[in-house]
């Protein structure tokens, strides 16, 4: 019987220690729960990007909040436009030249550019810088010399066309 209630001794301690077991398994799960609750804050504080931070030299802000945006300078499109700049300012440019334009209608579609050189040719029309075709039925033609624009003014054969 010793023996039985040796054992039975020894179940009651058990008992003890199995509850006390469980309290430490509880507790140790609580703080595993949150060490990762505190974790997955750190994880989602980290995934926030970082922004960039707005310069003051570019932007005034006033009194009222509002932010005011300064615009840039505009730029120039085109070599013309620079050209015309500097003789605004009273420099001389060598390659601006003054060309005599003239431009050529028809009531009917004209020649294309091959069609038209061929033409301008046989009329012995020379000095011809640039063609500028604004549609089908007008084009503008650059010319270097007066006595070329003159001499295509004169031809019958282009005024006959239409």
């Amino acid at each position: 019987m010793d023996d039985i209630l040796g054992t039975v001794d020894l179940g009651v301690s058990t008992d003890s220690e199995a509850m006390e077991q469980e309290l430490r398994l509880e507790s140790e799960q609580q703080l595993n729960q949150t060490l990762n609750e505190e974790m997955k804050k750190e994880e989602r504080e980290q995934r926030l990007a970082v922004k960039r931070v707005r310069q003051d030299d570019e932007e005034i802000v006033e009194e009222d909040g509002f932010v005011t945006v300064i615009r840039g300078h505009k730029r120039l499109n085109r070599n013309d436009s620079n050209n015309d700049n500097l003789v605004e300012e009273g420099h001389q440019d060598s390659e601006a030249k003054k060309y005599i334009i003239i431009c050529v209608t028809g009531k009917e579609v004209l020649q294309k550019q091959c069609g038209m050189a061929k033409l301008l040719r046989s009329l012995n029309i020379e000095n011809i810088v640039k063609m500028i075709y604004k549609s089908a039925y007008r084009v503008l033609i650059h010319f270097e010399k007066e006595e070329s624009a003159v001499k295509l003014l004169k031809s019958e054969k282009l005024s006959s066309l239409g």
